[in-house]
């Protein structure tokens, strides 16, 4: 029984793992949100400031704008391709997370199963005692 109670505890372990896991990346994602408006953000003012360098020369207002909409556009994409890393991050570990709660609560019924009729003969064994010492005659018998 000790080996099942250890694999019990590892795998309570690896799924509070998995769980803090899950609230990091969670929280991962929220920031990465945060990050992809602020990229559209540079989208729509980047090319403003551009006009200024237009104002100046041609040559590096097109590199301004150019250079605006490329950093943008790639950021852009880098977020939203780390979101879908994210997402199917999330949803492999919250499905490992799902399998872990099963085996945990299958263990508990299982050691639950164990421990009663472990419990039944301390408790009879009690009686036992009881009826053992009620009884004058049995008192002096070896057991």
């Amino acid at each position: 029984m000790s080996g099942e109670v250890r694999e019990r505890s590892k795998n309570q372990k690896q799924l509070e793992k998995y769980e803090a896991w899950i609230r990091e990346v969670e929280k991962r994602q929220a920031e990465l949100a945060k990050s992809r408006t602020l990229y559209l953000r540079v989208f729509y003012v980047l090319p403003l400031f551009s006009l200024v360098a237009f104002a100046k020369s041609l040559g590096s207002g097109a590199a301004a704008l150019f250079t605006a909409l490329l950093m943008t556009l790639f950021g852009v994409y880098a977020v939203l391709v780390r979101e879908g890393d994210y997402e199917l991050n999330l949803k492999h570990t919250r499905k490992t997370a799902a399998e872990l709660r099963k085996a945990c609560a299958a263990e508990e019924q299982v050691e639950a199963r164990l421990e009663k009729p472990i419990e039944e003969a301390e408790k009879g064994n009690s009686q036992l005692d009881e009826g053992v010492a009620a009884d004058p005659d049995l008192r002096d018998q070896p057991r």
